[in-house]
C-alpha cells in the first residue's frame, strides 16, 4: 500500500466514526529503527538509524474539553480525548 492509500483508508475509518466531524489534521511519520547506538547520539556516540516500511498516521479533529489548567509554574494544560479506530 501506497501512504496515498493509508490516508484514504484513514479519511474513510474517520468519516465512518465520526461522520458530524470535518477533519483538520492530517499527519504522518515515517517509522525508523536503530540497529546501534539507542540514547548515545546525544552524548557523542555512534549511531545507525534506519527508516522502516512502516509509518504512524493521524487523520482527524480536535477539540478541547474542559477548560486550561493554570499550573503554578505558569504553563497551561488542556485535557483532550482520543479515540482510536482502525480497520485491522
Amino acid at each position: 500500500m501506497t501512504i496515498e492509500d493509508n490516508i484514504e483508508t484513514a479519511k474513510q475509518l474517520f468519516e465512518t466514526n465520526f461522520p458530524d466531524d470535518v477533519a483538520t489534521t492530517i499527519a504522518v511519520a515515517p517509522g525508523r529503527v536503530n540497529l546501534i547506538g539507542e540514547h548515545t547520539d546525544y552524548t557523542g556516540g555512534y549511531v545507525l538509524p534506519f527508516a522502516i516500511d512502516y509509518s504512524t498516521l493521524v487523520y482527524g479533529s480536535g477539540r478541547v474539553i474542559g477548560t486550561q489548567a493554570q499550573e503554578p509554574d505558569g504553563s497551561k494544560n488542556r485535557k483532550a480525548c482520543l479515540k482510536f479506530v482502525s480497520d485491522k
